[in-house]
């Protein structure tokens, strides 16, 4: 409890230093803009600038506190959980989709084409994730289960999509003493887009921020879970 603590304090003395750091900066530039621009103009810019700024700072560190959020399984998603256990594979395979783009037949077929992964090595469930503005967290995550003809579907609303996959597959690992699989895909997009989309909105690529949530939460590299990306 004492490391726990300690840990914590830590942290919260990082944010302390960052702050007061960004609040120097944002002085420092605002000052600079005022004598070059003089008068009520160059005030006016450093005034914007700072607000801008701050703004910035606040999502980098609300984002920066992203965490594993407890799970709520309504029946139907849990009747899907338990037939995938009761499937000769007794695997549990997710496949990230992004709500309302792709086909499922097509998004399914082109998953086992870049993973090899055969019919009989077991179905997808598609993991769906409405994403919000990271200011707006919650409590926990409410998971529905969902169907479009014969997919089966995972679909939950979250703060970002990451928090929302490795909160679910830590859930369901902890839950079912098996370790689940999913499949994502890299985006074509520059990485520093998505640096600053997961800064200002709480998304990014999201294979690599569901990876680090995990390790980060569970310290067991054999509990977790698998994440495939192709």
């Amino acid at each position: 409890m004492a490391m726990v603590d300690a840990k914590m304090a830590q942290k919260q003395r990082k944010h302390r230093i960052l702050t007061c750091l960004c609040l120097f900066i944002m002085t420092i530039i605002s000052i600079s803009l005022s004598i070059r621009f003089s008068g009520l103009d160059g005030i006016l810019y450093g005034v914007i600038f700072a607000i801008l700024l701050a703004g910035n700072v606040l999502h980098i560190m609300r984002a920066s506190q992203l965490k594993i959020v407890p799970i709520v399984l309504d029946k139907r998603a849990a009747g899907y959980l338990e037939e995938a256990l009761g499937s000769d594979s007794l695997e549990i395979h997710f496949l990230a989709h992004r709500v309302s783009t792709q086909d499922y037949r097509i998004r399914e077929e082109e998953a086992r084409e870049r993973n090899s992964i055969q019919p009989e090595e077991g179905s997808f469930i598609f993991l769906e994730i409405e994403t919000k503005d990271a200011n707006a967290g919650k409590e926990k995550i409410e998971v529905k289960g969902m169907n479009s003809g014969d997919y089966k579907i995972f679909r939950c609303k979250c703060q970002s999509a990451p928090v929302a996959i490795a909160s679910l597959l830590l859930h369901i690992a902890k839950e079912t003493k098996k370790i689940p699989h999913v499949y994502m895909g890299w985006t074509d997009a520059h990485p520093l887009s998505y640096a600053w989309k997961f800064i200002l909105f709480g998304e990014g690529e999201t294979a690599p921020l569901t990876r680090e949530l995990i390790r980060t939460s569970e310290p067991n590299e054999n509990l977790r879970p698998y994440i495939h990306v192709a």
